[in-house]
Parts: structure tokens; C-alpha cells; sequence
């Protein structure tokens, strides 16, 4: 080998390293692990939310709303649109409901059955270890400032076929499913608290007279 392809090879392998430098860092798989792990051991969270739902074929959103969440493991949750249309749905742990206020109709079924349908109540429910046992879990990017992992459901019960979970500074910030359809709905947290005080009646509902209930009956 002459010592002109010599030097010419290693400009090539220098020009190589410094594309690879050059190239934004992919988070690492660890630093996502850790969120994951973190986020399980959170006892009560509360946010404010804004959420996005496309269609298949992407483009402009085509509903935006707006609402606030909480959570108090094992289990409670509500979630509360209040624009565009108020909708609430709330669990106690037993029962899941969903409340439709300006149709005067609540929906009720046991809450492990509609855990399928709903990733955030899974992930409430579960574990790290579990996790793994019923997600293939991955890295993802979304071009923004939070940390990604995607969770694709090892089942093919589920109504969705994966979702993403993103964290900033280890909290919970957003989150992306994805349907047997090719919908996509994104939700971005803001206001996020953690660990903090929540009165157990927020994951109750007295509902008002002459509400038509259907499903399973509350006790």
C-alpha cells in the first residue's frame, strides 16, 4: 500500500469520526430505564394536560383538548377534559367511570377490563418487573426535550399497538399511543407535581339525579 492510499484511508476514517461526533446523541437506554423505574415508584401525581389526536395521515390535529390529571397509587386516577367539551373519567381502583355531563350519561365497567383500552391505567397497575413482562421496551426520539421510551404490548389484545412515554428530569412530561388504525394521540404534561397530598373524594363522583348509567352498576 502506497503512502499516498494510506494517508488518504485514514483522512477517511477521521472524516468517519468526526460525522459520528457530529451526529446528536441518541439518550441513553439507561437514563430511560431509570425514568421508567422512577416512575413507578411515584405515589401521587397531578398536571395539567393538553392533548392532540391525528389521523393516520398526519397533518393538522384534528381534535386539541384540554384538561388535568392525577393519580394515587394503587390504582386511582382522573382524568378531566374541560375544553373543548367537559368529560370526565375517574377510577377508584374497582370501578372505571366515564362521565359525560352535558349528555347526562356515565359509563361503568370493572377497572381491570378496560386496561387494555387505557396504557396510563396499565402502567398504574403494574410494575418495573412486570413491564418487561408485558412490554418489549425501547428508546425513541421525538425531536423535542424529553426522554422516550416505547412500549410495545407483547399481547395483541390491546386497542393499541405501542405507545411512548416521555420524562423530563425523571417526571412524567408526555405521552404518545398509537391505535390499530394509525391514529396518534399525543399528550403533553405541564405543571407536573409529584408526591404530594391528594383527598381521596377527587376519585369519587356523586353523580346527580336522573344520570343514565350504563354497564356495570357502582356499589
Amino acid at each position: 500500500m502506497t503512502r499516498i492510499r494510506r494517508q488518504w484511508r485514514a483522512l477517511a476514517r477521521a472524516a468517519g469520526v468526526a460525522a459520528l461526533l457530529a451526529l446528536p446523541a441518541a439518550p441513553a437506554f439507561g437514563d430511560v430505564l431509570r425514568d421508567l423505574d422512577n416512575f413507578f415508584k411515584v405515589e401521587t401525581f397531578r398536571a395539567n394536560f393538553v392533548q392532540q389526536v391525528y389521523a393516520a395521515d398526519g397533518g393538522e390535529p384534528e381534535t386539541v383538548s384540554e384538561g388535568a390529571a392525577m393519580f394515587h397509587r394503587p390504582g386511582r386516577f382522573r382524568w378531566e377534559y374541560t375544553l373543548p367539551d367537559p368529560l370526565l373519567i375517574i377510577t377508584d381502583g374497582l370501578h372505571l367511570l366515564i362521565y359525560d355531563s352535558a349528555l347526562r350519561q356515565a359509563y361503568v365497567q370493572p377497572t381491570m377490563s378496560a386496561l387494555g383500552s387505557a396504557p396510563l391505567l396499565l402502567l398504574l397497575h403494574g410494575s418495573s418487573r412486570s413491564m418487561f413482562e408485558d412490554f418489549r421496551v425501547g428508546y425513541i426520539e421525538h425531536g423535542d426535550d424529553l426522554q422516550w421510551a416505547r412500549l410495545k404490548p407483547r399481547a395483541d389484545d390491546t386497542e393499541f399497538v405501542q405507545f411512548d412515554v416521555g420524562f423530563k428530569d425523571g417526571v412524567l412530561a408526555g405521552m404518545v399511543l398509537y391505535d390499530r388504525f394509525g391514529q396518534r394521540t399525543r399528550v403533553r404534561f405541564n405543571g407536573v407535581e409529584t408526591e404530594i397530598s391528594i383527598a381521596p373524594e377527587r376519585f369519587r363522583v356523586n353523580l346527580p339525579e336522573g344520570v343514565d348509567i350504563i354497564g356495570s352498576h357502582l356499589r
